[in-house]
């Protein structure tokens, strides 16, 4: 059996999953495992631990290079009552999407953060959604920004809200060397800045040990090449556990393909990401339970296309999860929206199933896919 070994890399941290077996010479519709390797070559790995930038995506991808690696953060974050409250955090950022895009995710004490940062080369601008957990919070498709030069070099200045920017939000990178960044959050109401959130990052060296590691306990390791269930997580994420690991997804119909699939625990063990490698196109999901809501809401990137989703769903009766897409490009409402229906089928496969809305108002069956769990 020929192999291909994956690496799956969460916090700026590598870890080795189960090799991967070739596909036999009898499934025509595999990928090879040249191409198999292709597919992920700028994914992080042994020899580029925080990735690489695709020689494909746009050059503006570099302005927040300086993210990539580890860094040791002293936080300042107020209160309602205007009070700032101090603490230690951890911020990390690497390539993925096999090089198009940047993921950062952050720790402190008391919550855990991830960003998708995304530059748009049609719009010229970038593009950058969040989530907070465990308080369910979900920016998606919100703060636009862009590099702005300053007499004290380049800043990343980043806005949500009304386009005349007298109300809304602003984040603002600043300070930027090869040993760190400053960053600082602000509310904005008529016009007004008020800070809300100050961090100040420094590079961690080689070697060194992260100055907080019980903030991701339950993220990947080696021990838990997947992640852990955080022991505090809503009963109801164990209706994905069965997406937990590495697949090989096979779809049928006129559009048959193979594609690799890995879905680990984040955010502490919080949420489940979901990255999905074809030929030529790469996702990027990202699940919560939102417990306020009672449903499960994902927020999801395809990439080189720049199709940005949100979708929402729960548990149907027939064991099936269903999920239909509420945004689109941020452009909500939908009138024709997709939905996804996803069901274990015994231990190790699961069924995938996506369908479109039709003008005649009858959903339409569009791909049908089995995903089969990769054993070591």
């Amino acid at each position: 059996m020929n192999l291909i070994h994956c690496t799956i890399i969460i916090a700026g941290t590598l870890f080795h999953s189960a090799t991967i077996p070739a596909a036999a010479s009898s499934e025509d519709s595999d990928p090879s495992v040249e191409e198999r390797a292709s597919l992920t070559r700028y994914e992080p790995n042994p020899a580029y631990p925080f990735g690489r930038p695709n020689p494909d995506a746009p050059p503006e991808l570099a302005q927040f290079d300086f993210m990539i690696g580890e860094f040791d953060c002293i936080d300042e974050i107020r209160s309602p009552d205007g009070k700032w409250n101090r603490t230690v955090a951890i911020w990390n950022a690497s390539y993925f999407l096999n090089g198009h895009g940047i993921q950062d995710q952050y720790w402190c004490d008391t919550f855990a953060t991830s960003n998708i940062r995304i530059f748009d080369p049609e719009r010229g601008k970038w593009f950058v959604n969040f989530v907070m957990m465990p308080s369910q919070r979900v920016g998606a498709g919100q703060h636009i920004g862009s590099q702005v030069e300053t007499e004290d070099g380049p800043t990343m200045v980043m806005w949500a809200g009304a386009p005349d920017r007298k109300n809304g939000s602003r984040l603002t990178f600043y300070d930027i060397t090869d040993n760190g960044f400053e960053w600082v959050a602000e509310s904005i109401r008529n016009g007004q800045a008020t800070p809300t959130w100050k961090s100040s990052c420094r590079r961690r060296k080689r070697g060194r040990e992260p100055a907080a590691p019980k903030f991701f306990g339950f993220d990947p390791t080696p021990a838990q090449p997947f992640g852990a269930r955080h022991p505090n997580d809503p009963a109801q994420v164990d209706q994905l556990s069965f997406q937990i690991g590495q697949f090989v997804s096979r779809t049928e119909g006129e559009r048959s393909r193979a594609e690799l699939v890995t879905s680990t625990r984040m955010l502490n063990g919080w949420a489940i990401q979901e990255r999905t490698y074809g030929e030529g196109r790469y996702t990027s999901t990202l699940r919560l339970f939102d417990v306020s809501q009672n449903h499960w809401r994902s927020i999801r990137f395809q990439m080189p296309d720049y199709q940005f989703s949100i979708w929402d769903g729960k548990k149907e009766k027939d064991g099936f999860l269903l999920l239909k897409e509420t945004q689109a490009n941020n452009a909500p409402p939908l009138s024709r929206p997709r939905s996804i229906r996803m069901k274990s089928i015994v231990e190790g496969v699961y069924e995938r199933s996506t369908t479109s809305g039709a003008k005649d108002g009858k959903d339409k069956t569009s791909v049908i896919a089995t995903c089969k769990k990769i054993r070591p």
